[in-house]
């Protein structure tokens, strides 16, 4: 669906040619019946009320993070989906599981690399101290904030890493004093675990996402276990990438390939109790 769309002219037919279709309305898209799935990549504020649509419509449904605004409904949502014979798909697309520092990451804590877990941050830190303008992600309401834009992919990663926290603490707040009074730019949160499934000492996990981090390259995870560390700066180049004219192919070689200079510094305790540190080559983004 492109609203702006003309029988002349389609950013969507000249990026991907004159023979797919290309349709200007919601009603258009949900009365077709050669589609199946939709994909909903909307202002957070619009995903309930498109993603609620489709189900009712008999499709399946991807929704960019966050699922919705709500815990209540996102469990309508699942409800809908669950009445239907076979059951409907409904689905958050979490692109940041695959992302080349993440995969690096969850293999040397899966894999045992780096012992029992104690200490992990996770940041999404920028510099922009000021508002780009012109984007919903800087208005308020319901749904807004950078807590549900980039927090929620931080979140997101810690549940898959550990599970869910014993205990929670954490702010959003407006840190520029730009904008609405109301409008979240900066968050912090803590997640505390008695313990993790294979390990018997305590974690505690610190999020983090600011607008005024004067860092280049901004630290990206800082990991602490008992057998090591692993510290990474930078962020993944797939975003980057699909951003280039023309978007580079997702078959291209070069397509999430982390540079060589922001991969991450892995230390690890040797038999004699001494540290060696080394740079290891970042997992494909895919």
């Amino acid at each position: 669906m492109e609203r702006s769309a003309t029988a002349t002219k389609s950013e969507a037919r000249s990026r991907y040619g004159n023979e797919i279709k290309v349709v200007t309305t919601i009603d258009e898209v949900l009365s077709d019946p050669e589609v199946r799935c939709v994909v909903v990549g909307t202002p957070n504020s619009t995903h309930y009320g498109f993603a609620k649509s489709i189900l009712q419509a008999g499709k399946h449904v991807i929704i960019e993070k966050p699922l919705t605004p709500s815990v209540s409904e996102a469990n309508e949502l699942i409800q809908i989906a669950k009445s239907h014979s076979p059951p409907l798909i409904i689905a958050t697309y979490q692109n940041r599981r695959f992302d080349s520092d993440f995969l690096t990451l969850a293999r040397l804590i899966f894999n045992g690399t780096l012992g029992n877990i104690s200490s992990f941050e996770t940041r999404y830190d920028r510099w922009r101290p000021q508002l780009k303008g012109g984007t919903w992600k800087e208005q308020a309401g319901k749904g807004q904030g950078v807590l549900y834009d980039l927090g929620s992919h931080l979140i997101d990663q810690v549940l898959v890493l550990f599970g869910i926290p014993n205990r929670i603490f954490g702010q959003i707040y407006n840190s520029r004093k730009l904008g609405p009074d109301d409008f979240d730019d900066a968050f912090f949160g803590t997640f505390f675990y008695d313990n993790v499934p294979g390990s018997n000492i305590p974690l505690v996990v610190h999020l983090h996402g600011s607008p005024l981090s004067a860092v280049e390259p901004q630290l990206r995870y800082s990991v602490k276990g008992t057998k090591g560390s692993f510290v990474k700066y930078g962020i993944d180049p797939q975003e980057d990438q699909l951003k280039l004219d023309p978007p580079m192919s997702t078959s291209d070689p070069a397509f999430g390939v982390e540079a060589e200079q922001l991969v991450g510094v892995l230390t690890l305790v040797q038999s004699d109790g001494t540290l060696k540190s080394e740079r290891i080559t970042s997992e494909h983004g895919r």
